[in-house]
């Protein structure tokens, strides 16, 4: 919950992180780079995870989607005020901020470097329950962190979202699943990941599916008023 002692709201989203459950402390621990032993090897890929809900109809982002998209991911992301007529003033520049991306990617997306899926509702009339975003990228900071050499690419996974009365049903997983057989298909043998370090639900969520925790953001975030965030990755490779 923010004050209106705050000066300024970012609404530009240059990436999103990603929300599955509720905020929590979260604990953290630094373990193997996923760049050793699986960095761009020829082994067999790991994808299966089990999952015991029903499954929902996973499948790229239409343009049709971006009213619900922009509902979903607004109240994923928005951080509210304590002031309800400062909240909604922010609250529909923040909605109008996010429609915009939206119709951006969808104008722009180059789909040999980017792909968004959407999980579908259980009826046609229904919201759509879950979104997910993969991109390439080289950020020099992440390879380093995952032991590449400078100029290589990986899959990085943003932007998700699943809707607060759908979670718990696997939607996240199948979310993952999908970013991680497009990375696959790109050639790309690791996928990387940020989420807030207090969002301990979600960090033991992307464990759980073979994510492991490699470096937390510096504590110069904090003192710009960011949240500071855990980078993670997985090996698609055994």
């Amino acid at each position: 919950m923010r004050t209106a002692s705050h000066r300024f709201v970012t609404l530009k989203r240059s990436s999103c992180l990603l929300r599955v459950g509720s905020q929590a402390t979260a604990s953290f621990e630094k373990k193997r780079p996923c760049g050793q032993g699986g960095w761009k090897q020829g082994r067999q890929p790991v994808l299966a995870v089990h999952i015991s809900h029903a499954p929902r109809v996973v499948r790229e982002i239409r343009e049709e989607d971006v009213a619900d998209l922009t509902c979903l991911q607004a109240k994923a992301f928005y951080d509210p005020w304590d002031n309800v007529w400062i909240d909604d003033f922010f609250l529909k520049l923040f909605e109008a901020d996010v429609r915009g991306i939206i119709k951006s990617k969808l104008k722009d997306q180059d789909k040999s470097r980017f792909q968004a899926f959407v999980a579908e509702g259980n009826g046609s009339d229904t919201p759509l329950t879950g979104v997910v975003e993969v991109s390439l990228q080289s950020s020099q900071e992440v390879l380093q962190a995952l032991g590449a050499a400078s100029g290589e690419t990986y899959a990085y996974i943003a932007c998700m979202a699943v809707a607060e009365k759908s979670r718990r049903k696997g939607i996240a997983l199948q979310l993952l699943q999908a970013a991680e057989k497009q990375a696959m298909q790109w050639d790309q043998n690791v996928t990387a990941l940020h989420v807030y370090t207090t969002n301990d639900i979600a960090v033991k969520a992307y464990e759980k599916a073979g994510y492991t925790p490699l470096k937390r953001d510096g504590r110069w975030r904090t003192l710009l008023g960011a949240r500071q965030r855990i980078l993670m990755c997985k090996n698609l490779i055994r």
